[in-house]
């Protein structure tokens, strides 16, 4: 079952909460920062208890109380029409995190027999101002157990603020892309 969760702060994935008021469930988003803008580690919180943590400096990423460096993780998708795609594995599970520009969002497929499954595990949409009407808050949804949505937020927020150039000082973002990458 799917579950829809909506963040309440309208541009910084940093500290917020991710609410879905159905199931009254929220996951939470937590940071420490060495200054302003420059986070060291990020830890998400599962509507359940289950954490994982980013730590951006190092490249790596904690679940379940093990560290894996992101490089050992990921691997670069080159038969993909978007260049943002990579395969990711964990233990013997296999995933696969696409962006799709047509409607800004990052969806994270299971993959088995090399095939990515035709629903999203996990689909994050981030926040879209708008000129005119209300603006779109950032979503996330979930339709996997509690136990892997953990990981699959993580690498979906991971591949949201270091694969993608920001392009206004406005998303918030941009200071993170320049950290890690020194551009």
């Amino acid at each position: 079952m799917s579950q829809i969760y909506t963040f309440n702060n309208e541009r910084d994935l940093f500290t917020t909460t991710a609410s879905n008021t159905s199931t009254l469930g929220e996951y939470k988003f937590s940071s420490v920062f060495v200054r302003p803008g420059f986070p060291v580690t990020t830890t998400v919180t599962s509507p359940e208890g289950n954490e994982g943590t980013i730590y951006w400096k190092e490249h790596a990423i904690e679940v379940g109380g093990v560290k894996h460096v992101v490089e050992d993780l990921q691997q670069k998708q080159s038969r993909f029409k978007s260049p943002h795609s990579r395969r990711w594995v964990l233990a013997k599970n296999q995933w696969q995190t696409k962006y799709i520009s047509r409607t800004q969002s990052w969806k994270v497929s299971s993959v088995q027999d090399d095939r990515s499954a035709p629903s999203p595990a996990v689909e994050f949409t981030p926040y879209r101002s708008k000129t005119f009407g209300k603006a779109d808050p950032a979503t996330l949804l979930v339709s996997v157990p509690d136990g892997d949505s953990i990981f699959l937020v993580l690498i979906l927020i991971y591949s949201h603020l270091t694969e993608l150039p920001q392009p206004s000082l406005l998303s918030g973002f941009w200071t993170l892309s320049w950290l890690l990458n020194g551009s």
